[in-house]
């Protein structure tokens, strides 16, 4: 990673400029809410967890929020990140109706359907109410890196911060990452609503943007990312940073579970 060479192509930076001018406060009402509508939108780039380390400086980082990964932005959007770090086999696309529900949040009005940038980039723009919750899922749609190792989180032309998703246990601090085996994001019930309680417990929302995992072990994990929208129109960001499950993994093997907070 000591050479990032630019990828094939225009320069993407361009496909998105004029995105923040381009949402504006007037608007739309949309159907079921009491106010106007804002529109929002949110990109997601997916790495090969070599090429995103590349950019965490700090090797003392805990993937806590702590350190800022200043130059990974930057180099995204000029396309000086060859185009074999990227993973293809990433699907973005609204939570359903009962995942939403799941998480505490409203389906989600698509105003533009999901769009690919130059290279594995998707961008994707919505309308809604300021306050509530939008959930996006990213859903491998191969068994090739197959783990979510860690990713950056934040608003559009702002600072991104590093995270690694942790497993949440009786001690865990709040987060923007949190880490839930996969089956136990499934199966909960939503009439008791206990999801969403122990979300609100560790799930840190101060920036607006943040990610539960769901660790599946069999296959690929399941990344939902949570907006909640401000009272301005607002483009977030969010790159994943994938890497493989080998034989001698130990969340493979079942040894102890992704890493906890200390």
């Amino acid at each position: 990673m000591q050479n990032l060479r630019r990828r094939p192509g225009g320069h993407r930076g361009a496909s998105l400029s004029g995105l923040i001018g381009a949402m504006v406060l007037a608007l739309v009402l949309v159907p079921g809410t009491k106010g106007w509508a804002i529109e929002y939108a949110l990109e997601v780039d997916n790495l090969e967890d070599q090429a995103f380390r590349y950019f965490v400086r700090d090797p003392s980082a805990r993937g806590t929020g702590e350190p800022v990964v200043g130059g990974l932005a930057p180099a995204l959007d000029t396309e000086r990140i060859g185009a074999g770090a990227f993973l293809y086999d990433r699907d973005l696309g609204p939570a359903s109706a009962g995942e939403a529900q799941l998480f505490g949040a409203r389906p989600v009005r698509v105003v533009r359907p999901v769009v690919a940038g130059e290279g594995a980039r998707r961008v994707v723009r919505w309308e809604g109410a300021p306050g509530e919750r939008t959930i996006w899922a990213v859903k491998p749609t191969t068994s090739h890196w197959q783990e979510l190792s860690r990713l950056a989180l934040g608003v559009k032309n702002d600072t991104l911060r590093y995270y690694i998703p942790y497993a949440v246990s009786l001690s865990s601090p709040r987060s923007a990452a949190v880490a839930y085996p996969l089956p136990t994001v499934r199966t909960y019930r939503v009439a008791t609503a206990p999801f969403e309680a122990s979300l609100s417990r560790v799930l840190d929302l101060g920036t607006g943007i943040a990610a539960v995992v769901g660790v599946n072990r069999l296959a690929g994990d399941w990344v939902y990312l949570i907006v909640e929208q401000p009272p301005v129109p607002t483009a977030f960001t969010a790159v994943l940073g994938w890497s493989k499950r080998g034989p001698n993994d130990e969340v493979e093997r079942g040894a102890r579970p992704r890493g906890h907070h200390r």
